[in-house]
């Protein structure tokens, strides 16, 4: 909050009386206006945020979906690893062939 007496006080030693008071009250208006302005604004931003339960069911949703994928990603290397295990059983077994 603006002190106005001793914005007043210094505008007076440079301003006349007259002045020294327009420009103080200028600076109220712009203050209160600031401040209308300010509270508007908290007041818009807050209804637009998330509450704590909706960031609750997000997170509740991301890590479902999050657990979905890792188990899909699972069951796709378990896939990959067989096949690799067979391949290199095929390969194992050729080299013994080919070997006697």
């Amino acid at each position: 909050m603006v002190d106005s007496l001793k914005i007043f006080e210094t505008l007076k030693e440079h301003l006349p009386e007259t002045q020294a008071r327009t420009v103080t009250r200028a600076i109220q208006l712009a203050e209160t206006e600031i401040g209308t302005d300010l509270r508007d604004e908290i007041r818009a931003l807050a209804a637009t945020c998330a509450t704590k339960a909706d960031v609750s069911v997000a997170v509740a949703e991301l890590r479902t979906e999050i657990a979905s994928k890792f188990a899909e990603t699972e069951t796709r290397m378990i896939r990959w690893m067989f096949l690799f295990w067979i391949g290199q059983l095929a390969a194992m077994i050729a080299l013994l062939k080919s070997g006697r």
